[in-house]
């Protein structure tokens, strides 16, 4: 089923098409377009499965360590930006230095992405057993 949308796509404006192409890159869209298929077809009989397996036994990113550690920080990185947005517009609305004041995004970006990774690797450190401490 896959492959025959693509196929028939192609036979269908092919008429269209060459008006407009040669016949190289007629042949070579209609390459890419059954390519396509059977890349869609893989993704879809392959990983999808292994995707749900790994749910299913909660492994790699589905870890019970992994989950908490995930729920944990969306609330945190919901503070964060919004922090960021307020000291953004601030500061912009404040000096009106508008062309400068962008360098705010992915400075805060990098700050983010290294604040993640060394909260996951203190997180993960005092979990050897793959349980979360979780204090209540």
């Amino acid at each position: 089923m896959v492959l025959f949308i693509p196929g028939l796509t192609n036979a269908v404006a092919w008429d269209f098409l060459s008006e407009i192409l040669d016949e190289r890159v007629q042949t070579f869209l209609s390459l890419s377009l059954v390519l396509t298929g059977i890349g869609v077809y893989l993704i879809i009989t392959v990983a999808m499965p292994h995707g749900a397996q790994k749910k299913l036994l909660q492994e790699g990113d589905f870890t019970v360590t992994n989950k908490f550690f995930k729920s944990e920080m969306a609330g945190n990185a919901g503070i964060n930006w919004r922090s960021i947005v307020a000291i953004y517009l601030s500061y912009s609305f404040l000096t009106m230095n508008w062309e400068r004041s962008w360098i705010i995004w992915p400075v805060a970006a990098i700050l983010f992405a290294i604040l993640l990774i060394a909260l996951e690797l203190v997180f993960k450190k005092d979990d050897a057993d793959s349980t979360p401490k979780i204090q209540e």
